[in-house]
């Protein structure tokens, strides 16, 4: 079976700690002890993405101020909305449902080279 994917950059400081959390989580007796890491991580992956497929975007169309200024503001509600959800959904996750979120997001980290 082919799927196509959509991906998008994140920083080396973003990769690292993601990748180290993910190894910690994955070797923990009890992964509860992570699950405010693990949720600020999944906000700053978010974060990327949103910066990647929708913030690139409107800059490329050359949007005027005032749209620009209202996206802006749209996307930092939007934000602060998802953080509250992701911390109450992480406060409420068992050891195994941590985990598996953890492995979730491993599953989807790859690493591509271009040449320049």
């Amino acid at each position: 079976m082919t799927e196509t994917h959509l991906t998008f950059p994140i920083d080396q400081l973003l990769e690292q700690k993601t990748t180290l959390l993910l190894t910690e989580i994955a070797e923990a007796d009890d992964a509860t002890f992570y699950a405010k890491r693990l949720g600020f991580v999944i906000e700053e992956l978010a974060e990327a993405g949103v910066e990647h497929f929708f913030v690139k975007a409107v800059e490329i169309a050359e949007v005027g101020t005032v749209l620009k200024t209202l996206i802006n503001t749209g996307i930092a509600s939007a934000q602060k909305t998802m953080l509250a959800v992701i911390k109450r959904v992480m406060k409420r996750s068992s050891h195994e449902q941590i985990q598996s979120y953890a492995s979730y997001i491993d599953q989807l980290m790859i690493q591509l080279t271009f040449e320049e």
